[in-house]
Protein backbone atom coordinates (compact mmCIF):
# COMPACT_ATOMS: atom_id res chain seq x y z
CA UNK A 1 0.00 0.00 0.00
CA UNK A 2 0.81 3.38 -1.29
CA UNK A 3 1.95 5.61 2.34
CA UNK A 4 0.45 9.25 2.22
CA UNK A 5 2.08 12.14 1.44
CA UNK A 6 3.74 13.88 4.24
CA UNK A 7 3.31 16.94 1.93
CA UNK A 8 1.53 17.46 -1.34
CA UNK A 9 3.14 20.78 -3.39
CA UNK A 10 1.35 22.32 -6.10
CA UNK A 11 3.57 23.60 -8.45
CA UNK A 12 1.63 26.08 -10.92
CA UNK A 13 3.12 26.73 -14.24
CA UNK A 14 1.80 29.33 -16.98
CA UNK A 15 4.74 30.02 -19.82
CA UNK A 16 7.67 29.64 -17.60
CA UNK A 17 9.41 26.89 -19.13
CA UNK A 18 12.59 29.09 -18.50
CA UNK A 19 12.55 28.66 -14.46
CA UNK A 20 10.45 25.50 -14.37
CA UNK A 21 13.36 23.42 -13.69
CA UNK A 22 14.79 25.32 -11.00
CA UNK A 23 11.57 25.56 -8.94
CA UNK A 24 11.06 21.50 -9.54
CA UNK A 25 14.62 20.87 -8.91
CA UNK A 26 14.30 22.87 -4.91
CA UNK A 27 11.13 20.70 -4.21
CA UNK A 28 12.68 17.58 -5.19
CA UNK A 29 15.91 18.21 -3.13
CA UNK A 30 14.13 19.34 0.25
CA UNK A 31 15.24 17.68 3.17
CA UNK A 32 12.71 15.16 4.32
CA UNK A 33 9.45 16.46 6.42
CA UNK A 34 8.62 13.48 7.44
CA UNK A 35 7.18 11.24 4.93
CA UNK A 36 6.92 11.40 1.17
CA UNK A 37 6.29 14.44 -0.82
CA UNK A 38 3.94 14.26 -3.72
CA UNK A 39 4.46 17.24 -6.29
CA UNK A 40 1.63 17.59 -8.47
CA UNK A 41 2.26 20.59 -11.62
CA UNK A 42 -0.91 22.36 -13.14
CA UNK A 43 0.46 23.16 -16.25
CA UNK A 44 -2.08 26.11 -17.28
CA UNK A 45 -1.89 25.80 -20.59
CA UNK A 46 1.54 27.17 -21.80
CA UNK A 47 2.14 27.42 -25.03
CA UNK A 48 6.02 27.76 -24.42
CA UNK A 49 7.97 24.82 -24.12
CA UNK A 50 6.55 23.97 -20.68
CA UNK A 51 5.56 19.89 -21.69
CA UNK A 52 9.28 19.60 -22.93
CA UNK A 53 10.70 20.27 -19.79
CA UNK A 54 7.83 18.18 -17.66
CA UNK A 55 9.18 15.41 -19.61
CA UNK A 56 12.37 15.08 -18.36
CA UNK A 57 10.51 15.18 -15.05
CA UNK A 58 7.89 12.05 -15.98
CA UNK A 59 8.75 9.26 -13.32
CA UNK A 60 9.17 12.43 -9.82
CA UNK A 61 5.97 14.60 -10.27
CA UNK A 62 2.45 14.41 -11.83
CA UNK A 63 1.21 16.56 -14.15
CA UNK A 64 -2.38 18.06 -15.13
CA UNK A 65 -2.87 20.23 -17.77
CA UNK A 66 -5.56 22.49 -18.13
CA UNK A 67 -6.82 24.98 -20.49
CA UNK A 68 -5.55 28.33 -19.35
CA UNK A 69 -8.05 29.86 -16.55
CA UNK A 70 -5.35 31.71 -14.15
CA UNK A 71 -3.80 31.26 -11.22
CA UNK A 72 -7.06 30.95 -8.83
CA UNK A 73 -7.90 28.10 -11.34
CA UNK A 74 -4.86 26.10 -11.40
CA UNK A 75 -4.52 26.27 -7.70
CA UNK A 76 -7.89 24.64 -7.31
CA UNK A 77 -7.44 22.32 -9.74
CA UNK A 78 -4.04 21.33 -7.49
CA UNK A 79 -6.10 20.81 -4.45
CA UNK A 80 -8.40 18.62 -5.89
CA UNK A 81 -5.63 15.99 -6.71
CA UNK A 82 -3.41 16.53 -3.39
CA UNK A 83 -3.49 13.37 -0.78
CA UNK A 84 -1.10 14.79 1.64
CA UNK A 85 -1.36 15.43 5.38
CA UNK A 86 -0.01 19.06 4.65
CA UNK A 87 -0.13 21.60 1.70
CA UNK A 88 2.06 23.36 0.14
CA UNK A 89 2.24 25.98 -3.07
CA UNK A 90 5.18 26.68 -5.26
CA UNK A 91 4.68 29.38 -8.00
CA UNK A 92 6.85 28.10 -11.37
CA UNK A 93 9.15 31.19 -11.14
CA UNK A 94 10.54 30.44 -7.42
CA UNK A 95 12.42 28.27 -5.76
CA UNK A 96 12.77 27.13 -2.04
CA UNK A 97 15.14 26.52 0.25
CA UNK A 98 16.38 23.27 1.34
CA UNK A 99 15.21 22.74 4.56
CA UNK A 100 11.45 24.52 3.91
CA UNK A 101 9.47 21.89 4.08
CA UNK A 102 10.55 20.08 7.11
CA UNK A 103 10.87 23.23 9.22
CA UNK A 104 7.13 23.84 8.19
CA UNK A 105 6.14 20.53 8.94
CA UNK A 106 7.74 20.55 12.32
CA UNK A 107 6.08 23.90 13.40
CA UNK A 108 2.98 22.08 11.96
CA UNK A 109 3.35 18.86 13.94
CA UNK A 110 4.18 21.02 17.34
CA UNK A 111 1.72 23.69 16.95
CA UNK A 112 -1.63 21.95 16.70
CA UNK A 113 -4.01 24.65 16.97
CA UNK A 114 -1.90 26.42 13.90
CA UNK A 115 -3.59 25.95 10.91
CA UNK A 116 -0.83 27.84 8.65
CA UNK A 117 2.78 28.23 8.86
CA UNK A 118 4.53 31.24 6.61
CA UNK A 119 7.71 32.81 6.49
CA UNK A 120 9.80 35.34 4.84
CA UNK A 121 10.90 35.71 1.00
CA UNK A 122 14.61 36.39 -0.38
CA UNK A 123 13.98 38.57 -3.51
CA UNK A 124 15.96 37.15 -6.27
CA UNK A 125 16.74 37.99 -10.13
CA UNK A 126 15.92 36.31 -13.43
CA UNK A 127 19.60 35.01 -12.66
CA UNK A 128 19.34 33.69 -9.20
CA UNK A 129 20.86 36.64 -7.91
CA UNK A 130 19.74 37.71 -4.36
CA UNK A 131 18.09 41.43 -4.59
CA UNK A 132 17.23 41.74 -1.37
CA UNK A 133 17.69 38.68 1.50
CA UNK A 134 14.21 39.44 3.24
CA UNK A 135 10.91 40.43 1.35
CA UNK A 136 9.15 41.87 4.42
CA UNK A 137 12.20 44.55 5.14
CA UNK A 138 12.16 45.28 1.61
CA UNK A 139 8.70 45.96 1.64
CA UNK A 140 8.40 47.54 5.47
CA UNK A 141 6.15 45.13 6.00
CA UNK A 142 5.30 43.44 9.79
CA UNK A 143 3.96 40.31 9.34
CA UNK A 144 1.72 38.81 12.39
CA UNK A 145 0.71 35.28 13.74
CA UNK A 146 -2.07 34.05 16.11
CA UNK A 147 -5.49 34.37 15.07
CA UNK A 148 -5.47 37.38 12.36
CA UNK A 149 -7.86 37.17 10.70
CA UNK A 150 -8.95 41.06 10.79
CA UNK A 151 -5.57 41.41 9.23
CA UNK A 152 -6.17 39.52 6.24
CA UNK A 153 -9.29 40.59 5.26
CA UNK A 154 -8.23 44.32 5.48
CA UNK A 155 -5.21 43.02 3.40
CA UNK A 156 -3.04 40.25 2.64
CA UNK A 157 0.45 39.87 4.33
CA UNK A 158 0.96 35.88 3.60
CA UNK A 159 2.39 34.68 0.07
CA UNK A 160 0.99 30.81 -1.13
CA UNK A 161 5.09 29.79 -2.16
CA UNK A 162 6.06 30.85 1.34
CA UNK A 163 3.30 29.06 3.35
CA UNK A 164 2.56 25.55 4.82
CA UNK A 165 -1.54 24.43 6.00
CA UNK A 166 -3.03 21.33 7.12
CA UNK A 167 -5.22 19.49 4.09
CA UNK A 168 -7.67 18.72 7.49
CA UNK A 169 -8.55 22.18 6.27
CA UNK A 170 -9.63 21.57 2.98
CA UNK A 171 -13.61 22.29 3.56
CA UNK A 172 -12.66 25.17 4.88
CA UNK A 173 -10.77 26.69 1.88
CA UNK A 174 -11.77 24.17 -1.06
CA UNK A 175 -13.35 24.83 -3.97
CA UNK A 176 -11.84 28.25 -4.29
CA UNK A 177 -14.92 30.65 -5.13
CA UNK A 178 -14.94 32.67 -8.33
CA UNK A 179 -14.96 35.70 -6.40
CA UNK A 180 -11.35 35.15 -5.05
CA UNK A 181 -8.27 38.14 -6.15
CA UNK A 182 -5.72 35.61 -5.50
CA UNK A 183 -5.31 31.92 -3.92
CA UNK A 184 -3.10 32.39 -1.31
CA UNK A 185 -5.47 35.60 0.04
CA UNK A 186 -8.05 33.24 -0.06
CA UNK A 187 -6.34 30.18 1.94
CA UNK A 188 -4.86 32.22 4.30
CA UNK A 189 -8.00 34.88 5.28
CA UNK A 190 -10.55 31.18 5.74
CA UNK A 191 -8.01 29.26 7.53
CA UNK A 192 -7.39 32.02 9.72
CA UNK A 193 -11.56 31.65 10.72
CA UNK A 194 -10.92 28.50 12.02
CA UNK A 195 -7.34 28.19 12.70
CA UNK A 196 -4.56 30.20 14.34
CA UNK A 197 -1.71 31.11 11.90
CA UNK A 198 1.96 31.15 13.09
CA UNK A 199 4.51 33.58 11.13
CA UNK A 200 8.01 31.48 10.97
CA UNK A 201 10.75 34.34 10.21
CA UNK A 202 12.95 31.75 8.70
CA UNK A 203 13.17 32.39 4.42
CA UNK A 204 11.00 30.03 2.97
CA UNK A 205 10.64 30.89 -0.48
CA UNK A 206 13.30 32.50 -3.02
CA UNK A 207 10.69 35.11 -5.11
CA UNK A 208 11.95 35.84 -8.10
CA UNK A 209 11.70 39.04 -9.16
CA UNK A 210 11.85 38.93 -13.21
CA UNK A 211 9.24 42.19 -14.71
CA UNK A 212 6.50 39.97 -15.27
CA UNK A 213 5.31 39.16 -11.23
CA UNK A 214 1.67 39.84 -10.80
CA UNK A 215 2.08 42.40 -7.97
CA UNK A 216 6.04 43.37 -7.01
CA UNK A 217 7.38 46.45 -9.17
CA UNK A 218 3.69 47.36 -10.45
CA UNK A 219 3.21 51.17 -11.29
CA UNK A 220 0.59 52.99 -10.50
CA UNK A 221 -1.90 52.30 -13.17
CA UNK A 222 -1.04 48.95 -11.98
CA UNK A 223 -1.65 48.97 -8.75
CA UNK A 224 -5.14 50.72 -9.07
CA UNK A 225 -5.91 48.09 -11.33
CA UNK A 226 -4.86 45.41 -9.17
CA UNK A 227 -7.16 47.29 -6.49
CA UNK A 228 -10.31 47.22 -9.12
CA UNK A 229 -9.41 42.94 -9.82
CA UNK A 230 -9.35 42.76 -5.66
CA UNK A 231 -13.56 44.34 -5.12
CA UNK A 232 -14.96 41.25 -5.56
CA UNK A 233 -12.84 39.75 -2.88
CA UNK A 234 -13.10 42.30 -0.40
CA UNK A 235 -17.29 42.48 -0.64
CA UNK A 236 -17.08 38.27 -0.26
CA UNK A 237 -14.50 38.99 2.48
CA UNK A 238 -17.00 41.68 4.56
CA UNK A 239 -19.98 39.60 3.68
CA UNK A 240 -18.65 35.96 4.55
CA UNK A 241 -15.80 36.71 7.66
CA UNK A 242 -16.75 40.27 9.48
CA UNK A 243 -18.97 38.16 11.79
CA UNK A 244 -15.81 36.30 13.34
CA UNK A 245 -15.51 37.13 16.94
CA UNK A 246 -12.10 38.36 16.87
CA UNK A 247 -12.83 41.34 14.54
CA UNK A 248 -13.82 43.99 17.26
CA UNK A 249 -15.44 46.85 15.95
CA UNK A 250 -11.98 48.84 15.64
CA UNK A 251 -10.83 45.95 13.67
CA UNK A 252 -14.18 46.57 11.34
CA UNK A 253 -14.20 50.03 11.21
CA UNK A 254 -10.38 49.83 9.51
CA UNK A 255 -11.76 47.01 7.19
CA UNK A 256 -14.73 49.46 5.97
CA UNK A 257 -12.10 52.00 5.68
CA UNK A 258 -9.79 50.07 3.75
CA UNK A 259 -12.95 49.00 1.57
CA UNK A 260 -13.69 52.67 1.15
CA UNK A 261 -9.81 53.07 -0.24
CA UNK A 262 -9.96 50.17 -2.57
CA UNK A 263 -13.25 51.45 -4.31
CA UNK A 264 -11.92 54.87 -4.74
CA UNK A 265 -8.97 53.77 -6.57
CA UNK A 266 -10.86 51.18 -8.54
CA UNK A 267 -13.19 54.24 -9.81
CA UNK A 268 -9.74 56.72 -10.76
CA UNK A 269 -8.43 52.63 -12.64
CA UNK A 270 -12.12 52.35 -14.37
CA UNK A 271 -11.86 56.06 -15.58
CA UNK A 272 -13.92 57.48 -12.97
CA UNK A 273 -17.22 55.27 -12.40
CA UNK A 274 -17.50 51.34 -11.51
CA UNK A 275 -21.22 51.22 -11.39
CA UNK A 276 -20.75 48.59 -14.37
CA UNK A 277 -18.24 46.38 -12.43
CA UNK A 278 -20.37 46.12 -8.45
CA UNK A 279 -23.95 45.18 -9.57
CA UNK A 280 -26.24 45.33 -6.05
CA UNK A 281 -28.11 42.91 -4.80
CA UNK A 282 -30.87 45.13 -3.16
CA UNK A 283 -32.97 41.95 -1.74
CA UNK A 284 -30.31 40.78 0.53
CA UNK A 285 -29.16 44.18 1.36
CA UNK A 286 -32.58 45.19 2.28
CA UNK A 287 -32.57 41.74 4.40
CA UNK A 288 -29.32 42.68 6.13
CA UNK A 289 -30.64 46.15 6.74
CA UNK A 290 -33.46 44.89 8.58
CA UNK A 291 -31.36 42.72 10.65
CA UNK A 292 -29.29 46.04 11.69
CA UNK A 293 -32.46 47.59 12.61
CA UNK A 294 -33.31 44.79 15.06
CA UNK A 295 -30.04 45.19 16.94
CA UNK A 296 -29.25 47.77 19.35
CA UNK A 297 -26.17 50.28 19.17
CA UNK A 298 -23.60 48.15 18.97
CA UNK A 299 -20.88 45.60 17.03
CA UNK A 300 -23.48 43.64 15.65
CA UNK A 301 -25.77 46.27 14.03
CA UNK A 302 -22.77 47.42 12.62
CA UNK A 303 -21.72 43.72 11.25
CA UNK A 304 -25.15 43.73 10.00
CA UNK A 305 -24.59 47.18 8.21
CA UNK A 306 -21.30 46.11 6.66
CA UNK A 307 -22.95 43.03 4.84
CA UNK A 308 -25.79 45.40 3.52
CA UNK A 309 -22.87 47.36 2.55
CA UNK A 310 -21.15 44.41 0.54
CA UNK A 311 -24.80 43.71 -1.06
CA UNK A 312 -24.90 47.19 -2.31
CA UNK A 313 -21.56 48.81 -2.42
CA UNK A 314 -22.95 52.35 -4.25
CA UNK A 315 -25.78 52.64 -1.90
CA UNK A 316 -25.52 56.18 0.40
CA UNK A 317 -27.93 55.44 2.50
CA UNK A 318 -26.01 52.50 4.08
CA UNK A 319 -22.71 54.14 3.98
CA UNK A 320 -24.72 56.81 6.35
CA UNK A 321 -26.05 54.06 7.85
CA UNK A 322 -23.19 52.59 8.67
CA UNK A 323 -21.02 55.65 9.41
CA UNK A 324 -23.99 56.31 12.29
CA UNK A 325 -23.46 53.55 13.97
CA UNK A 326 -20.16 53.06 14.01
CA UNK A 327 -20.46 56.22 16.13
CA UNK A 328 -22.91 55.27 18.45
CA UNK A 329 -21.33 51.61 18.73
CA UNK A 330 -17.94 53.55 19.65
CA UNK A 331 -19.66 55.80 22.43
CA UNK A 332 -20.77 52.52 24.83
CA UNK A 333 -17.28 51.81 25.39
CA UNK A 334 -18.01 48.12 25.49
CA UNK A 335 -15.37 46.10 26.76
CA UNK A 336 -13.83 43.31 24.40
CA UNK A 337 -15.37 40.00 25.13
CA UNK A 338 -13.17 37.30 25.78
CA UNK A 339 -11.84 35.08 22.49
CA UNK A 340 -13.18 31.40 23.12
CA UNK A 341 -10.69 28.74 20.99
CA UNK A 342 -10.95 28.43 17.24
CA UNK A 343 -12.43 25.40 15.94
CA UNK A 344 -9.42 23.78 14.98
CA UNK A 345 -9.13 23.25 18.69
CA UNK A 346 -12.55 20.91 18.98
CA UNK A 347 -11.58 17.71 20.23
CA UNK A 348 -14.15 15.12 19.48
CA UNK A 349 -14.76 11.29 19.40
CA UNK A 350 -15.14 9.63 16.08
CA UNK A 351 -18.90 10.48 15.50
CA UNK A 352 -19.53 14.08 15.68
CA UNK A 353 -23.20 14.74 15.50
CA UNK A 354 -24.53 18.38 15.50
CA UNK A 355 -27.31 20.26 17.64
CA UNK A 356 -28.88 23.01 18.35
CA UNK A 357 -29.53 24.59 21.91
CA UNK A 358 -32.73 26.15 20.97
CA UNK A 359 -33.66 22.38 19.66
CA UNK A 360 -32.58 20.28 22.52
CA UNK A 361 -34.10 23.27 25.25
CA UNK A 362 -37.65 22.43 23.34
CA UNK A 363 -37.80 18.99 22.83
CA UNK A 364 -35.70 17.22 25.69
CA UNK A 365 -36.73 13.43 24.02
CA UNK A 366 -33.96 14.46 21.70
CA UNK A 367 -31.39 14.17 24.31
CA UNK A 368 -32.41 11.67 25.63
CA UNK A 369 -32.28 9.62 22.93
CA UNK A 370 -28.89 10.51 22.47
CA UNK A 371 -28.21 9.48 25.86
CA UNK A 372 -29.50 5.96 25.88
CA UNK A 373 -27.62 5.43 22.66
CA UNK A 374 -24.03 6.59 23.96
CA UNK A 375 -24.22 4.04 26.95
CA UNK A 376 -24.02 1.31 24.59
CA UNK A 377 -20.86 3.09 22.47
CA UNK A 378 -17.94 5.20 23.01
CA UNK A 379 -17.37 6.68 19.69
CA UNK A 380 -20.32 9.48 19.99
CA UNK A 381 -19.91 13.42 20.47
CA UNK A 382 -22.78 15.60 20.41
CA UNK A 383 -22.04 19.22 19.92
CA UNK A 384 -24.48 21.62 20.96
CA UNK A 385 -24.67 24.97 18.86
CA UNK A 386 -25.23 27.93 20.71
CA UNK A 387 -25.24 31.79 20.26
CA UNK A 388 -22.58 33.66 21.75
CA UNK A 389 -23.80 34.59 25.70
CA UNK A 390 -27.00 32.04 25.37
CA UNK A 391 -28.70 31.09 28.46
CA UNK A 392 -27.57 27.40 29.45
CA UNK A 393 -29.38 27.25 32.52
CA UNK A 394 -32.25 24.80 30.77
CA UNK A 395 -29.88 22.57 29.42
CA UNK A 396 -28.11 22.40 32.57
CA UNK A 397 -31.53 21.50 34.56
CA UNK A 398 -31.84 18.84 31.94
CA UNK A 399 -28.57 17.50 32.19
CA UNK A 400 -28.79 17.24 35.91
CA UNK A 401 -31.62 15.67 36.15
CA UNK A 402 -31.12 12.85 34.03
CA UNK A 403 -28.03 10.21 35.44
CA UNK A 404 -27.86 8.94 31.66
CA UNK A 405 -27.07 12.90 30.02
CA UNK A 406 -24.44 13.03 33.05
CA UNK A 407 -23.12 9.83 32.78
CA UNK A 408 -19.37 10.79 31.50
CA UNK A 409 -19.87 8.26 28.58
CA UNK A 410 -22.23 10.66 27.31
CA UNK A 411 -20.08 13.43 25.40
CA UNK A 412 -21.80 16.79 25.10
CA UNK A 413 -19.79 19.85 24.12
CA UNK A 414 -21.25 23.42 23.72
CA UNK A 415 -19.79 25.71 20.89
CA UNK A 416 -20.52 28.53 19.90
CA UNK A 417 -22.38 28.91 16.63
CA UNK A 418 -20.05 29.35 13.78
CA UNK A 419 -20.39 32.96 12.50
CA UNK A 420 -18.12 32.39 8.97
CA UNK A 421 -18.43 30.77 6.17
CA UNK A 422 -15.30 28.49 6.58
CA UNK A 423 -15.83 27.53 9.69
CA UNK A 424 -19.44 26.39 8.73
CA UNK A 425 -17.47 24.43 6.04
CA UNK A 426 -15.39 22.78 7.89
CA UNK A 427 -18.14 21.58 11.05
CA UNK A 428 -20.06 20.47 8.77
CA UNK A 429 -17.50 17.99 6.89
CA UNK A 430 -16.56 16.69 10.50
CA UNK A 431 -19.91 16.45 11.39
CA UNK A 432 -21.23 13.06 10.80
CA UNK A 433 -25.17 13.34 11.18
CA UNK A 434 -27.24 16.43 12.95
CA UNK A 435 -29.91 16.28 15.74
CA UNK A 436 -32.43 18.70 15.45
CA UNK A 437 -36.65 18.69 16.11
CA UNK A 438 -37.51 20.26 12.57
CA UNK A 439 -33.98 19.73 10.29
CA UNK A 440 -30.79 21.14 10.07
CA UNK A 441 -29.80 25.22 7.92
CA UNK A 442 -27.79 26.01 5.92
CA UNK A 443 -24.72 24.41 5.44
CA UNK A 444 -25.35 21.67 7.59
CA UNK A 445 -28.58 20.44 5.31
CA UNK A 446 -27.03 17.95 3.56
CA UNK A 447 -26.22 15.91 6.53
CA UNK A 448 -28.31 12.96 7.79
CA UNK A 449 -30.72 13.25 10.71
CA UNK A 450 -29.58 11.15 13.86
CA UNK A 451 -30.96 7.97 14.62
CA UNK A 452 -32.63 9.28 17.60
CA UNK A 453 -34.45 11.80 15.60
CA UNK A 454 -35.90 9.16 13.20
CA UNK A 455 -36.40 6.85 16.32
CA UNK A 456 -38.92 9.67 17.45
CA UNK A 457 -40.27 9.99 14.29
CA UNK A 458 -41.33 7.03 14.05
Amino acid sequence: MTPRPRVSVIVTAYNLATYLPAALDSALAQESPGGPIQIIVVDDGSTDNTQDVLAAYADRVEVIRQENGGLVKAVDTGLGAVRGEYIALLDADDEWPLDRLRRHAELLDANPHVGLVHGDMEVIDSGGATVHPSFFAWKQDTPTDGRVLARLVKDNFVSGGASTFRASLMPAIWPIASDAAYPDWWIASNIAAVAEILYDPANANRYRYHGGNMGLGADRTAVLAIERRELPYRRWAMRNLTSDETIDLRSLSEIVMRWRAAVGHSAISAGGSIRGVMPSDELAAAAEQRSAAAHPPGLERCRALTRALSHAPLDGSTTVDLDVAFLQASELNAPPEPLGQPLITLETRPVLVLSWLRDLVSCPELLREFAAESLTRDDLTLAILAPDGADLSGLIALVESDPALSDERCDLRVISEPATWPARRLLAARAGATLTAAGAPGDYAELPAHAARTALAA
